[in-house]
């Protein structure tokens, strides 16, 4: 999947979401997913359930708190190489 399949909102969600992982080793709650994009959380839900269909992420045992990146950014800058 070429990044300019991504809007400018899943990008951003996509890089939070990998970047906060990184860090602390947890997935963010949908709220401060909301807060960092500066949307609410209904949109936040929408762009999810995006990435998913399109394989980018997927929820761990069907929770909205926790999301497993399968594809990161990385992985999608390079594959526009």
């Amino acid at each position: 999947m070429e990044l300019k399949m991504l809007n400018e909102r899943e990008k951003q969600l996509l890089d939070f979401v990998f970047k906060y992982q990184k860090t602390k080793f947890y997935t963010p709650s949908f709220d401060e997913m909301a807060e960092n994009i500066g949307c609410c959380q209904a949109t936040i839900t929408k762009t999810v359930k995006k990435l998913e269909r399109r394989g980018l992420v997927s929820r761990i045992d069907g929770s909205y708190k926790s999301l497993r990146i399968i594809k990161t950014p990385e992985e999608i800058y390079n594959d526009q190489e």
